[in-house]
């Protein structure tokens, strides 16, 4: 679990702050810091945080007067909900939740939809701008594979995405004149055959509503 002082570290790091030995004076500094910026604060993980940890950014949240953005699995949604234990001085200040795999239609989000019923994260287009200092040169449904990866909070999303592409420029690949969505299956299946079978049914599962929606069509 991530603690206050792990926080508020990682925090004081972020913007290149000295770090003091006092965790409240290292939080004044790191308020002192942000107030009147409007920035944006983006954690991930976040259903690790402990009960103090959620009480330092409440407080950086009220004193800097800076959005703050959650990140984490569904148990970060009984982690913030606190109108009964804390009297809400939390979930008060909560004022957007989404659900990313109800979003995109994932049928971990219990709708039993598929991808295809939600709106996409990303675009194709999206994920070659992120990719694009890869120097990779994909077949158009080498991309559809990673864009599905990317529109898949189940399966890693762009975690799983940015492990592949790595995978993929460690093994030469950047350097072939056009890389097949086979030829990363076939890659991914000697050096990761965890990442491998995930994304493998991922793309299977795919290719098959998109040959019936054609059917049907």
């Amino acid at each position: 679990e991530r603690g206050m002082s792990s926080l508020i570290h990682a925090l004081g790091a972020r913007l290149q702050l000295s770090r003091r030995s006092l965790m409240s004076v290292q939080q004044r500094a790191i308020m002192d810091h942000l107030r009147g910026t409007d920035r944006l604060i983006l954690l991930d993980e976040c259903q690790h945080l402990k009960r103090d940890s959620l009480d330092v950014l409440r407080d950086i949240h009220d004193e800097a007067e800076v959005p703050i953005i959650l990140c984490g699995t569904h148990d970060l949604v009984d982690l913030v909900t606190d109108a009964r234990a804390f009297y809400g001085q939390f979930t008060s200040r909560v004022v957007a939740r989404e659900d990313l795999a109800r979003i995109v239609g994932n049928d971990d989000a219990g709708d039993g939809g598929g991808s295809q019923l939600g709106r996409k994260l990303f675009t194709v287009d999206e994920v070659k701008q992120i990719f694009e200092a890869a120097k990779l040169k994909l077949t158009e449904e080498a991309w559809d594979l990673l864009t599905n990866v990317a529109n898949s909070p189940a399966d890693g999303a762009l975690r799983s995405c940015r492990k592949t592409v790595e995978l993929l420029v460690g093994a030469g690949y950047h350097k072939k004149p056009k890389v097949t969505d086979k030829m990363i299956l076939g890659s991914l299946r000697s050096r990761h055959p965890e990442l491998y079978r995930r994304i493998d049914a991922l793309h299977r599962n795919s290719k098959t509503v998109r040959a019936t929606a054609e059917a049907v069509a």
